[in-house]
């Protein structure tokens, strides 16, 4: 896990306000993989649903923003995804251990990931309505690519905080202008693909003091990221994000400050 510490000052990039207030600092908790599905849910229904978080609550708690990569379906639907492939695992937890996270105050969850849809797209939906019933604000899936791709806003600490939430696998749940799916991109810089990352900064941008650009990517275990990956995430700050947040190779990669901007490159696992 990473806590974030207070950004510096070069990062307290507030919109212009008619009070001409000087921002106060914000503390974020940003946090890699969150996995409720099956052994854990078997022990949040054994154990109560603050249980997974263990002696950290506190920690996650007193920041002013928490956010995680929620690494499951919240469903009841129980048929696997098996549309153009056999996936190792599938993770699934019942809908009420959204509990779980509005114990540990969970403001955001990434829904751009490879686990998303591991119920086929019933069961994202079923996540995306999950979540918002909950109050819970997320990015990065939804009914179709315009709701996969809109941004999400949350306020801590007087700041208005913008996410944008993508994905570069599975290609195939790539959610399409009347489907369901997740915010898929590939780690390119070809104008191409990289235009969609650059329109959903601009639009995050216009609307937020500060843009975390949040990035499912890679394959497992990865210990350091590439060299093409270094170049993807650095870009992505260019084009207007304040904090790259990396996440899916289960083990905690290197942090760059890049141009007074960090680069979490990934946070590993949380739960």
């Amino acid at each position: 896990p990473t806590g974030a510490h207070p950004l510096p000052t070069r990062l307290n990039r507030m919109a212009t306000r008619a009070s001409s207030t000087v921002a106060p600092s914000v503390t974020l908790a940003l946090v890699g993989d969150v996995m409720l599905g099956r052994v854990v849910n078997r022990m949040i229904a054994e154990h109560g649903f603050a249980y997974p978080w263990g002696d950290l609550l506190p920690a996650v708690r007193g920041a002013d923003c928490f956010l995680i990569n929620l690494e499951c379906a919240l469903t009841d639907h129980t048929e696997r995804w098996s549309d153009g492939g056999h996936k190792p695992f599938y993770f699934r937890a019942n809908p009420r251990v959204v509990e779980t996270l509005l114990v540990a105050g969970v403001d955001f969850a990434s829904l751009a990931n490879n686990h998303a849809a591991d119920f086929g797209m019933t069961g994202l939906l079923d996540t995306v309505r999950c979540l918002d019933e909950a109050g819970i604000t997320h990015a990065g899936a939804g009914g179709d690519v315009l709701a996969a791709r809109a941004p999400a806003f949350l306020t801590a600490a007087k700041w208005r905080i913008g996410v944008v939430a993508f994905a570069d696998h599975p290609t195939v749940w790539a959610a399409g202008p009347s489907s369901p799916g997740i915010n898929y991109t590939p780690v390119s810089l070809a104008s191409g693909h990289f235009a969609a990352i650059a329109d959903a900064l601009t639009i995050a941008r216009r609307q937020a003091d500060m843009v975390i650009f949040s990035m499912h990517w890679g394959p497992n275990m990865r210990a350091r990221p590439t060299s093409a990956f270094r170049d993807f995430a650095r870009r992505v700050i260019a084009a207007g994000a304040d904090v790259f947040w990396g996440h899916s190779a289960h083990v905690i990669q290197g942090i760059e400050v890049w141009h007074g901007k960090p680069i979490l490159y990934d946070t590993g696992d949380f739960i």
